[in-house]
């Protein structure tokens, strides 16, 4: 009857754009979500709350999409907590190796290693320490052994010897 009118074919040519726009809307957002789903599971956290939060401005309403975002928040919470408390432990840890407490800085510096086990200073600073130690004890064996010396001159009454060689102790 009204078959060459072209009103009603316009509109149903939009309802049928509009209805191929919301499926392709549909797929991005189910796309999205899986990309982020697999971010999340890898912990990757910054992709997946970004990914996430591009799904989340095509469907707003989408419980699974605010549910994984507050578990990434409450995560990076958590890490800059455990950041604070990583640097916290290095300010002491510097500061007992600057007063030359290196048995308490080597602690704390491993500590510190515990909560971040690819951060560089502490493990250079832990070698550092090793070295120290390593001296310390050099330098503890080159002075007992002047000092057995020294002690085997004395003992022989040669006192010349004896007092070069407690000097060199000193």
């Amino acid at each position: 009857m009204f078959e060459n009118e072209e009103y009603p074919k316009e509109q149903l040519e939009k309802i049928e754009a509009i209805f191929e726009a919301q499926l392709a809307e549909k797929d991005q957002f189910e796309k999205l979500v899986k990309d982020a789903d697999k971010a999340f599971k890898k912990e990757d956290y910054q992709d997946a709350s970004e990914t996430y939060k591009k799904a989340l401005a095509i469907d707003s309403e989408s419980e699974h999409v605010k549910a994984q975002l507050k578990k990434i928040d409450d995560i990076f919470a958590q890490q800059a907590a455990q950041r604070k408390e990583y640097e916290a432990l290095i300010v002491q840890a510097d500061a007992k190796f600057e007063a030359k407490d290196y048995e308490t800085a080597k602690q704390t510096y491993e500590s510190a290693l515990q909560m971040f086990g690819n951060e560089e200073y502490p493990k250079e600073q832990l070698e550092k320490i090793e070295a120290i130690f390593e001296a310390q004890l050099a330098e503890k064996d080159r002075f007992e052994k002047l000092v057995k010396d020294a002690d085997k001159a004395f003992n022989k009454q040669n006192y010349q010897d004896a007092s070069e060689t407690y000097k060199k102790a000193l």
